[in-house]
């Protein structure tokens, strides 16, 4: 097996390739204890590839492993990024702290005792207010583009002492002036984000994929219920029981 590693600059990835293959390919990042997965197949693209350090990929095979030399995808700021297109945005983070944290374990009193029962639950992931400096009127109407696809972003940090890589959701966001006094000039772009995992939302339905498309498949609500095993299988047409 034979395999190439190159830099994107447009999307602050890594192109991973690999010829003369014997099998499934999977392609790791190796991080000492605890390898990454990066993907699986003979091209992948890293687009969450952590900025500023050196990167070590190999790829393994049904045969073999090979090991590619180390490569830095450089920025001279964060990156903000789709995790569902190839769109890529270096942005200048003002705020993102304090996190707001949200406890859902319950307490419940419990009759003839002081004690409550507790129902225990995972806390959620923290929220937090994301805001971006505006420079000018085609940053805006990018990043502000970005946000109108409602898919999770990645925001990678090039200094982790300041700012932490995650996968958010913009739940709500406004774009002020820095001074109210003026009508141009320097904006803020102040989002409330919701940190998420970091597996990508729902699939886009195909754009001929409409609710006539439903009605006429289906002529009752009961039927429609019939045939799919979720919401998300209604909106991408998969999974037909």
């Amino acid at each position: 097996m034979d395999i190439v590693v190159t830099l994107v600059p447009a999307l602050y990835g890594v192109r991973l390739e690999a010829s003369a293959t014997t099998g499934q390919v999977d392609w790791w990042e190796d991080m000492g204890a605890e390898n990454r997965h990066v993907g699986t197949g003979a091209t992948v693209l890293d687009r969450d590839a952590a900025l500023n350090r050196p990167l070590s990929y190999f790829a393994t095979d049904d045969t073999t492993t090979v090991v590619a030399d180390p490569v830095t995808v450089a920025a001279s700021m964060p990156v903000l990024a789709s995790t569902t297109t190839q769109e890529a945005v270096p942005v200048e983070v003002l705020r993102w702290r304090p996190y707001r944290f949200e406890g859902q374990s319950l307490w419940h009193p419990v009759l003839g005792s002081s004690a409550p029962f507790v129902t225990i639950l995972p806390a959620l992931y923290p929220s937090a207010t994301l805001e971006l400096l505006l420079r000018d009127a085609t940053q805006r109407a990018r990043l502000i583009g970005l946000m109108r696809r409602g898919d999770p972003l990645l925001l990678r940090t090039i200094d982790p002492d300041r700012l932490d890589t995650m996968t958010v959701v913009v739940t709500s966001g406004e774009d002020p002036l820095i001074s109210d006094d003026r009508r141009a000039g320097l904006g803020v772009l102040r989002l409330q984000v919701q940190r998420v995992t970091a597996a990508p939302g729902i699939t886009p339905p195909v754009p001929d994929r409409t609710y006539s498309i439903l009605a006429a498949q289906h002529l009752t609500y009961d039927e429609l219920q019939a045939a799919y095993a979720s919401y998300t299988d209604v909106l991408d047409g998969s999974a037909v029981l």
